[in-house]
């Protein structure tokens, strides 16, 4: 599901592996994911849960600042 193209404009990183994350080509696994749904998001971003943490944990953040 990961737009490799993309994927590579953004991190500037080519994935040597589908099982390597795109942001910075590291291998990952199930026990890599703290819980099943960072596991899933993995399969659709490629994104390893330390991006994940960043990422997602940034706009929580913005979110909780807006109220």
């Amino acid at each position: 599901m990961v737009n490799e193209d993309l994927a590579l404009r953004i991190f500037g990183v080519v994935r040597t592996s589908r099982n390597n994350c795109v942001c910075h080509n590291e291998p990952q696994n199930r026990f890599s994911f703290k819980d099943e749904i960072s596991a899933r998001e993995f399969l659709i971003s490629g994104l390893c849960q330390k991006s994940q943490d960043e990422i997602f944990n940034s706009e929580e953040e913005e979110e909780l600042e807006e109220v």
